[in-house]
C-alpha cells in the first residue's frame, strides 16, 4: 500500500504549489484509522484539510501508514488513491495537488 516516502512526496508537491501544513507536529500522527493534514496556501489565501484514510486488510483498527488507501479533500471530496502504481501516482498527485482551491 503506502509507505512513508509517498507521504514526503505528497509534502513535497504541496510545498512546491505553495501549501503549508499548518499541523506538521502531527503529520504522521494516526486517530481513528485516519491521519489529517491541515494545510494553507498563504498566495491564495485559502485552507484546505487533507484526512488519509488507513484500511486493515482484515478491517481492524490500523496505526500502519502501510494501511494508508486514499486521501482526500475536505472541500471538494476528491481521492488521490495512495497505491497506484508509480507513473500514474506521480501524475494523480500532481494533478490532486494543483486542483487544489
Amino acid at each position: 500500500m503506502v509507505s512513508k516516502e509517498k507521504l514526503l512526496e505528497l509534502k513535497l508537491q504541496l510545498d512546491n504549489a505553495g501549501w503549508e501544513i499548518t499541523n506538521e507536529e502531527e503529520m504522521l500522527s494516526v486517530s481513528d484509522d485516519k491521519i489529517e493534514w491541515e494545510i494553507f496556501n498563504e498566495k491564495i489565501s485559502s485552507k484546505e484539510t487533507l484526512v488519509f484514510f488507513l484500511f486493515d486488510d482484515l478491517g481492524r483498527r490500523t496505526e500502519k501508514l502501510s494501511d494508508i488507501f486514499y486521501v482526500m479533500r475536505l472541500k471538494d471530496k476528491v481521492r488521490l488513491y495512495i497505491n497506484d502504481k508509480d507513473d500514474k501516482w506521480i501524475r494523480n498527485l500532481k494533478e490532486f495537488v494543483f486542483t487544489m482551491k
